[in-house]
Order: structure tokens, then C-alpha cells, then sequence
């Protein structure tokens, strides 16, 4: 009968404790709040900000390494946070602080607002020099010019990708050479003259840029006086110091170009028609380069090869897997060339392509006559007529050229066929 009575004696207990507690709290001063915040910096690379107290909650900013944030609340590994705006948990050990030990109860957000900076005493004098629009931290901006997504803050470090000019983008950080940003999604680095603000506030925050690499050996200064170099091989002149830019001209081994500057792996230069440009350094060379070698894709009864390759003409036979060349001669054929070795030391260098012993397998050679590279296949075996001749080989192996024919059954060999278009397709 008494519950009733019971139960709202007990209500009213609990709203005099509430009471209590808020008028604690009410005494509390602003200040007294704002003095228990804790400031810390990001000690890793990146610290994540999450939605959630969990690496598996939404994640809604990458703050990079020196970035400070304001830390409302501990617990366990993580910390409730408020950075550049954005609220939300950060994983305590990417940063650098002390930090208080568990609180009680659940997160709560940081207080929107935080002490004020002391401040600075300005100089009395007056700088010589107006400064210009300067990167802001934190503040939405636009690239002046294209440029690219640096992990680091280096030219010579990996890149995300490239962003355009006149791209929206939000600026982090800044100092005299490099401003991190957000763009597209990543935090990375550009150089400070690629973005412009619409703002007249100079900012100057550290970061920490990798001290360049000493110049090398192959490093020219720029200068006007160009130096004479030559193309190693077939590359493209780019219009910048990119290889995803559209080429402006194709450059082939061996090509003449003038050289203005060397610098980070890219060579700027002038192809000898005046296109001006850049290609990467490794393909420079001081010394003169002969020009890239082409083979010939000769048919045998369709070009003029079988006068080129008469009867008794010597020529140099070239095998395209291991390069080694040996001396022939050609003793006649009329489907196809039929040759001999010039001498023993020839037939052991062409039977050392098969082990050592004679055989009927294919290979894809080059047959050099005057300097020109002849794409064309043979065998390694000896058979026919002998000749007489002191070379070590029992009569004479073949040579066939494009669409020739075997001598017994008058019929174009695939195999020997195959071999010819690999050889006109590999570079000598």
C-alpha cells in the first residue's frame, strides 16, 4: 500500500541530487573549462580522424605530420579531438603530448571554442618589402598553375597525381617553398608559387622540407651556351618534365641535341630543328651514338636480296638470342640460300649456338652485308655436296629470307618463317 508514496520519494531524492550536481556544475567557470583542454601535435606521418573511437568508423580527415589539434577527451587509445574544424577521434599514439589518463563517463564533443593566442609583439620597424599573397593553413584556395600531388615535400618524391590550374583545393600548411593540401581526397605537397589565396594574410608555418641531393657529375647548370650531346635512344621531348605530358616531337637513337641544363634526371634541350623541350637524362650521352640499327625485312623473290647476297658474297651472320657472329659464305641454293662456314673457328662458334653438335633446329639470325642487318633464319646442320673446304662442316647448312622456299618439297617453312619476323622485330 505504501509503494506508491515510496516511489515518489524516492523521484524527488534523485531531482535534488540532479539539482546538486548542476549547480556544481554552473559554478564552473568558462576559463576553468578551456584550461583543461590539452594541445598536442601529430608525431606520425598522417593521424586519422575518425567519425567513431574505431578504425572501422568513417574517416573524415587526414591530418599530416606537425599538424596541432585540441584534445577534449581520453580514453583507452583513443582521443576526441578538434582539428581545423573538424571533430572527431584520433588514435592517441600519433601524437605528442602527455596525456591525462581515462576520464570518466562517455565522449563528448570539444567545446567550439578555444583560448586565445597570446600575442606577438610586432617590430617596430617596418619591413622593406610588402609581402605578397601568401598561403593561408586551413584555408580553401585554387592552383595558380598545373602542377603535381607530392607524397613529400621534394620534386624528387613519389607523386599522387597531377592537379590542374585553377583547381580548388584546401591549404594545410605552408612555409617559404612548399604548402600541403588537400585535393581530390589526398594530403599532400606542392610548391607555395603553384596555389594563390584570396587572402593578404603572409603565413609562414613549418614544414619540414627534405634537404635536396647534391648536384652529380651529369648535372649542367642552366646557361646559354648549349653543350653538343646525343640521343642514347629512341625517346620522346616532352613539353615539361613529365612523362605524361603530350610529346612534342619523337627523337631517335643517335640524334644530335643541344644540352642548356641538367638537372633532377631531366635534360632540357633543343633537337637540331629547334623544338625545345626536356627528356629524361638517362638518355644523354656526351659521346656520339651511332644510330639505332633497323633490320631489313628482305623478301627472297620479290627484293633485290639475292643480288645483294650473290654467289660467293661473304657475309656476317649474327644470332639474335646470344649475339655471337661468325663468318659465311654463300655457296649457292636457289629457293633459299645454301652457305658454308669460312673456317673451322667459324663452324665451332655456329655449333656452339646448338650445344655443340649439328642440328635441323631454327634460329632467328641477322645477315650483315655492308653494314646492313638482314632479318632472316637457319639451321645448324650439314648436308648436300661437300665443297672441299677445310672449315670442319660436311657440306652446307641453309639460310632462308622472307616467303623463301625448302629446295625438296618446294614449300614455304613456318618454322624458318617464324624466325625471320622475330629477328625483324628484335634490335640488334
Amino acid at each position: 500500500m505504501n509503494s506508491a508514496p515510496n516511489s515518489a520519494r524516492k523521484l524527488q531524492r534523485i531531482l535534488a541530487a540532479l539539482l546538486v550536481v548542476v549547480s556544481l556544475l554552473c559554478s564552473v567557470s568558462t576559463d576553468a573549462l578551456a584550461s583543461s583542454l590539452v594541445k598536442a601535435r601529430v608525431e606520425a606521418e598522417y593521424s586519422n580522424v575518425y567519425q567513431g573511437a574505431s578504425t572501422d568508423s568513417a574517416l573524415l580527415r587526414k591530418a599530416p605530420q606537425g599538424s596541432m589539434m585540441t584534445i577534449g577527451l581520453t580514453k583507452g587509445d583513443w582521443c576526441y579531438v578538434k582539428y581545423d574544424g573538424t571533430v572527431g577521434y584520433v588514435l592517441k599514439n600519433t601524437l605528442t603530448t602527455d596525456l591525462a589518463s581515462d576520464t570518466e563517463g562517455e565522449y563528448a564533443p570539444a567545446p567550439e571554442t578555444t583560448p586565445a593566442p597570446t600575442p606577438t609583439v610586432q617590430p617596430t620597424a617596418q619591413p622593406t618589402v610588402q609581402p605578397t599573397k601568401q598561403p593561408q593553413a586551413g584555408v580553401e584556395t585554387v592552383t595558380v598553375e598545373a602542377t603535381k600531388l607530392y607524397k613529400k615535400p621534394s620534386l624528387e618524391a613519389e607523386f599522387y597525381g597531377n592537379i590542374p590550374a585553377n583547381k580548388k583545393v584546401v591549404c594545410l600548411l605552408v612555409n617559404s617553398q612548399w604548402a600541403c593540401i588537400e585535393a581530390a581526397g589526398y594530403t599532400g605537397y606542392v610548391p607555395k608559387t603553384a596555389i594563390q589565396l584570396n587572402s593578404d594574410i603572409p603565413v609562414d608555418t613549418p614544414i619540414e622540407p627534405e634537404v635536396p641531393a647534391a648536384p652529380s657529375e651529369t648535372e649542367i647548370p642552366e646557361s646559354d651556351t648549349k653543350l653538343i650531346c646525343y640521343v642514347k635512344g629512341d625517346v620522346y621531348l616532352y613539353p615539361i618534365c613529365d612523362t605524361a605530358s603530350q610529346p612534342v616531337a619523337a627523337l631517335k637513337q643517335g640524334d644530335k641535341i643541344l644540352v642548356s641544363a641538367v638537372k633532377n634526371g631531366w635534360a632540357k634541350l633543343c633537337a637540331t630543328d629547334g623544338t625545345a623541350g626536356y627528356i629524361p637524362a638517362d638518355y644523354v650521352s656526351k659521346n656520339a651514338i651511332a644510330p639505332a640499327v633497323k633490320p631489313v625485312l628482305a623478301d627472297w623473290f620479290e627484293s633485290n636480296i639475292q643480288e645483294i647476297f650473290g654467289r660467293g658474297t661473304t657475309a656476317t651472320v649474327v644470332d639474335v638470342l646470344t649475339g655471337k657472329s661468325f663468318t659465311v659464305r654463300r655457296k649457292g641454293g636457289i629457293n633459299h640460300a645454301d652457305m658454308e662456314t669460312v673456317s673451322k673457328e667459324d663452324t665451332a662458334t655456329m655449333l656452339s649456338l646448338y650445344g655443340g653438335v649439328e642440328s635441323w633446329d631454327r634460329r632467328a639470325i641477322w645477315v650483315v652485308i655492308d653494314g646492313v642487318y638482314y632479318a632472316a633464319s637457319m639451321n645448324g646442320k650439314g648436308h648436300g655436296e661437300e665443297t672441299g673446304l677445310d672449315n670442319g662442316l660436311e657440306g652446307h647448312f641453309c639460310i632462308h629470307f622472307l616467303n623463301s622456299r625448302t629446295h625438296g618439297t618446294d614449300n614455304v617453312c613456318p618454322l624458318h618463317q617464324a624466325c625471320v619476323k622475330q629477328a625483324y622485330l628484335a634490335k640488334p
